[in-house]
């Protein structure tokens, strides 16, 4: 009797976990724009680390803290407007010639934590291109829905901004 106890005490403390770590799956944002500009004119405005101020309206200062911009493993310190909270990014890849990089959040202010993120720039015919910032994490401080909100509106807000540069 003590033995069949044992069993589905460890068999439900195996259920217990997988049903946590169900819970833990991750979430995702993901915002794409037409720019009337070719693809290598809007990666040269959005492609270096170390510029994300010169094209985010919601950051006021970008600064590479350790390693060296666009070297994987070099961080950045942002800045944001208003409040002055910040945000520490690290670079996890970049590939000038795809015209891509990928990053992650170290720390900040965003109500998400294991967050991964890639931002390319793809040409779209016709002296235009398309740009897309997608992004998986988990909730931190906030539900599942207002994290999503919050970085689906924070990558909306730079690429309506960088739209609005070209279209000028």
């Amino acid at each position: 009797m003590s033995r069949s106890i044992a069993i589905l005490s460890a068999a439900a403390g195996t259920l217990l976990l997988g049903a946590c770590s169900a819970g833990d799956s991750s979430l995702s944002a993901s915002q794409s724009a037409t720019i009337a500009a070719p693809a290598a004119d809007v990666w040269e405005a959005i492609g270096n680390f170390d510029d994300l101020d010169s094209w985010h309206p919601a950051v006021a200062d970008t600064e590479i803290t350790t390693g060296a911009n666009n070297e994987p493993g070099a961080q950045r310190l942002l800045t944001l407007g208003g409040d002055g909270g910040t945000v520490t990014e690290e670079l996890q890849s970049y590939d000038a010639e795809g015209m891509s990089y990928t990053y992650t959040i170290i720390d900040g202010v965003l109500p998400v934590s294991d967050y991964r993120a890639t931002i390319t720039v793809m040409p779209a015919g016709d002296n235009s291109s398309n740009v897309s910032w997608s992004g998986t994490f988990n909730a931190a401080g906030a539900d599942d829905a207002t994290a999503t909100e919050t970085i689906n509106g924070v990558y909306k807000a730079g690429l309506d901004n960088l739209r609005g540069m070209f279209d000028e």
